[in-house]
């Protein structure tokens, strides 16, 4: 039904909105038959959809969509230009989109999209320069996402993730300071009755062990014993 309303949709803004709601019904399936033709299928919909999209106020939306597709394309077949495609399309979608936070896809979520990319070409890659920059738009995201809002704290698990990475590539204890003060961050803004706060108190109790492995400093294992225990309580 989507492919037939796609091929009847006349080019334009609504052409685009009609290829962007097929592709993500192509991605949906993907990630439940592991096909990789619809993955390709996706993406190419949404390369044509970011043609259709013109000025249209959508536009940010579809270059984050095309973009997190080639991620997924680049996680499920790791080729590097799938990658950096990715990032050129991201980048686009955080310069276009609006700062405002009760939109699904807004500037925050496509800063943080963007930073995750650049994680993965740092794993790839190894250069600093994608660490420091997957940090400062990871931090901008969360600049501009208000305290309590529904994403906040899923945002700093991303800035806790690239801290971490961080670490693990060079070693600098800081670097494993900030992502424990993200996580910390992470499970302050999460509700106490929400589902994954159980899951964050764990990994904030894990990020703790492993300072304490690291520096043997025992209030670090006190700590992640605590947060473990509130973690099994939930």
């Amino acid at each position: 039904v989507l492919q037939e309303g796609a091929d009847i949709v006349p080019l334009g803004s609504a052409k685009a909105s009609a290829l962007n709601n097929l592709a993500a019904a192509l991605k949906e399936r993907f990630e439940r038959r592991d096909d990789e033709r619809d993955l390709a299928r996706t993406i190419e919909l949404l390369r044509i959809a970011v043609e259709h999209a013109g000025g249209d106020d959508a536009k940010p939306t579809f270059l984050n969509n095309l973009g997190c597709a080639l991620r997924r394309r680049y996680e499920y077949a790791s080729a590097l230009a799938d990658l950096e495609d990715a990032i050129t399309f991201l980048q686009q979608a955080a310069e276009l989109a609006p700062e405002d936070p009760n939109l699904f896809i807004n500037k925050p979520m496509c800063l943080v999209n963007l930073g995750n990319a650049l994680k993965n070409r740092f794993q790839r890659l190894g250069e600093v320069g994608d660490a420091d920059r997957a940090l400062e738009v990871l931090q901008e995201a969360i600049a501009h996402t208000p305290d309590g809002h529904a994403r906040k704290s899923s945002h700093y698990g991303s800035l806790r993730n690239a801290f971490h990475r961080r670490f693990q590539m060079f070693g600098d204890a800081s670097d494993l300071d900030s992502a424990i003060e993200a996580k910390r961050h992470a499970v302050e803004q999460t509700p106490e009755r929400h589902s994954e706060r159980g899951g964050r108190l764990s990994d904030l109790g894990c990020a703790l062990r492993e300072r304490f492995e690291q520096l043997s400093e025992l209030k670090d294992l006190e700590d992640a014993l605590v947060a473990k225990r509130h973690a099994v309580d939930l």
